[in-house]
């Protein structure tokens, strides 16, 4: 009897067991299995979003590759104008200067040859007169007016040549 005792202790310990097993497993396991698709779920959002923002990222390196690109592009079409300008304003400056020399030295030259007709018309005047005291003198040392004219014809030539 003996036996029979642990036995039927053994029985209801065995399902006791099995009611307790029965009860969590029916309060807990839905609930478990819920819960690890709900992770299982959220896991793969995650990794989904991840992969999206990873493509939205590759786009947008890629639009701001262009963009710099673009921009380099910009900067040395900018650059090239400015000194392609540059160089226009300095071509026009120097013709400018060029021109403005050339007048100063045509201004120059136009007042240079004035003044020495000027000096050669009172040198001239200087000369006729000191051709008519020596021919005055001349004459009044009883020279004949062919030999006058003679010597004021030399004078002049020598001072036109000379």
């Amino acid at each position: 009897m003996e036996i029979v005792k642990i036995l039927g202790t053994l029985a209801f310990q065995a399902l006791g067991t099995i009611i307790l097993f029965l009860v969590i497993y029916y309060f807990t396991y839905p609930k478990y299995v819920k819960y690890l698709e709900q992770r299982k779920k959220h896991v793969y959002d995650t990794i989904s979003d991840a992969n999206e923002a990873k493509d939205l990222a590759q786009e947008n390196l890629k639009f701001i590759d262009q963009e710099k690109k673009d921009l380099s592009i910009t900067k040395e079409k900018i650059l090239n104008e400015a000194k392609d300008v540059a160089e226009n304003e300095k071509n026009i400056i120097i013709t400018d200067a060029k021109g403005e020399a050339q007048n100063i030295l045509a201004q120059a030259d136009a007042d240079a040859q004035s003044s020495r007709e000027k000096v050669e018309n009172e040198i001239m005047a200087n000369v006729y007169d000191y051709v008519s005291l020596v021919s005055a003198k001349f004459v009044a040392d009883n020279l004949d007016e062919t030999k006058e004219q003679a010597l004021i014809s030399q004078a002049i030539d020598k001072v036109n040549n000379g």
